[in-house]
């Protein structure tokens, strides 16, 4: 045997152990895995008994708030507005959607509570978010005789803006970009055609002839094109007839204004839109002065995410649980496009 066939030999032996061993190798590798998201989950658990992580968001009966005398409450409202509650492992979002309904409906119970003050730094957001906000806040008002004020901060659009139709009157900074009156159901997209050209097939097994409408495997109908649209087309009716109402306009003018561009703070407020242009400080002067309440104190509210190391740990055992189960990319793409619906927004684009 020549020194090449050898060689040649000896390879082709390797290759057939490498693969043999390949299996129980990747076994290896997950055991490893799962021992390190056990040892994870313990530190956090035993982070957890020490005390070693801090509660979210702000507690109306938190040390320096007296509410046994008259205050405002001034409730923050930033990042984009969705469903998502604080069941999350660990988040970093700046928005909470249970909290900040939660913390609408306790300051409605504080007897001495003069009225809420929106401090809102939002592109917006879920259509039905949204409007659970706007409906909470003028449910506050009908308890409590209360005002609400809007007092915006550098961008408050779209669902932003629609919440703000819910205050007595609405400030805003000069640089502040609002507006951005409509929605979108985000956009659709049709791989069909990438599917055709590499020659695969998709199967869609459903009862119902728009069942799987929107859907990334096939194109969309003319029908299923006016189904969407309807759903917009009542989402837009909803939004600028709540602009007309909380802005005392007519609807038809409302509709000119609501093209979903932004404005400027001046040109909102020749537009009729919102009703002062000044800076955040002058805004709580000048609703003090407006209420009768000079000098009264503006108690501060806003969500908090938890970043402890608490919740960073199960962060990561949670993340790498789910990378161990989904280690093909091709099964991470066709996850990405199973179920894919489109939803309705008030965000500005």
């Amino acid at each position: 045997m020549d020194k090449e066939q050898y060689r040649t030999d000896e390879y082709d032996k390797w290759a057939e152990f490498r693969t043999a061993n390949q299996p129980d190798q990747n076994k290896k590798k997950k055991k490893r895995k799962k021992g390190i998201i056990i040892c994870l989950v313990i530190i956090a658990a035993f982070a957890a008994g020490l005390g070693i992580f801090a509660a979210a968001g702000s507690d109306p009966s938190e040390p320096g708030y007296n509410l046994n005398t008259e205050h405002f409450a001034q409730i923050n409202i930033t990042g984009t507005i969705d469903n998502s509650g604080s069941s999350a492992i660990y988040e970093t979002s700046s928005y909470d959607q249970e909290w900040l309904l939660g913390m609408i409906e306790s300051t409605a119970k504080e007897p001495m509570n003069r009225g809420i003050i929106l401090y809102l730094d939002t592109p917006g957001g879920s259509v039905y978010a949204t409007d659970e906000v706007y409906l909470a806040l003028l449910d506050y008002k009908e308890k409590t005789g209360n005002p609400i004020y809007a007092v915006m901060g550098p961008t408050c659009a779209s669902g932003g803006y629609y919440i703000s139709c819910a205050a007595d009157k609405i400030y805003a900074n000069r640089n502040t970009m609002t507006g951005s009156i409509g929605v979108t159901l985000g956009t659709y997209v049709d791989i069909s055609g990438l599917l055709e050209k590499f020659d695969i097939e998709t199967t869609t097994i459903t009862a119902g002839d728009n069942k799987a409408m929107g859907s990334y495997f096939d194109p969309m109908t003319e029908e299923q094109i006016a189904i969407y649209q309807s759903i917009v087309d009542e989402s837009y009716a909803q939004f600028t007839g709540i602009v007309a109402q909380g802005r005392g306009l007519d609807i038809e003018t409302v509709k000119k204004l609501a093209d979903g561009r932004l404005y400027t703070s001046d040109q909102a407020k020749d537009a009729g839109l919102i009703d002062e242009v000044m800076n955040y400080d002058d805004s709580l002067l000048a609703i003090q002065k407006e209420t009768g309440l000079e000098g009264c104190p503006v108690y501060i509210y806003e969500y908090a995410p938890d970043t402890s190391i608490y919740h960073f740990l199960f962060s990561m055992a949670d993340a790498m649980t789910k990378n161990e189960s989904n280690d093909s990319d091709l099964a991470a793409a066709l996850k990405m496009a199973e179920g894919n619906s489109l939803k309705p927004y008030y965000l500005a684009q």
